[in-house]
């Protein structure tokens, strides 16, 4: 054994990094959900997504095997694009979900001393940010705000 191989990281999703499924569809619309610790299962991803997608669609996906209960019991369709740096469909296929997966990245990192329990929090408000970003053309600011507190079910007080 060289000192290459020692030095060498092990391949892999570690056990102990905590598993955030994503999810985009064409139209934009995110999620990002916690589903427990290092490789997801094809029960842990089904009983995460199950609920966001609707049946009988077209996932495009990296043709990871833990899909396959998903589309198997959703009846999506399949289409898989394995990650090739040389291959530019793959890049033109996957750019949506691999550009989120690096914005969810560079956000979570800004909160090195954030507790593991509020990590589904800060997802959450992450969606939301984008989900606004999306909408701007939709919904000007101050109408945005003013629609978010009326539909709010919260009661503000001024102290």
């Amino acid at each position: 054994m060289g000192s290459d191989y020692i030095n060498q990281k092990p391949r892999g999703l570690s056990k102990t990094q905590i598993c955030i499924v994503v999810a985009i569809d064409s139209n934009k619309n995110m999620v990002a959900i916690i589903c427990g610790h290092g490789k997801p299962s094809s029960d842990r991803i089904y009983k995460t997504l199950h609920n966001h997608i609707r049946p009988n669609l077209i996932i495009v996906h990296d043709g990871e095997k833990a899909h396959n209960k998903l589309i198997r019991e959703l009846n999506l369709k399949s289409e898989i694009y394995k990650a090739n740096t040389k291959d530019s469909l793959y890049f033109e296929k996957m750019a949506l979900i691999n550009n989120m997966c690096s914005w969810i990245k560079r956000y979570i990192w800004r909160f090195i001393g954030m507790d593991v329990e509020n990590l589904q929090t800060y997802l959450n408000w992450f969606i939301y940010l984008q989900r606004c970003k999306r909408d701007n053309d939709k919904w000007p600011k101050s109408e945005r705000i003013l629609r978010h507190l009326i539909l709010e079910r919260t009661r503000y007080t001024r102290k």
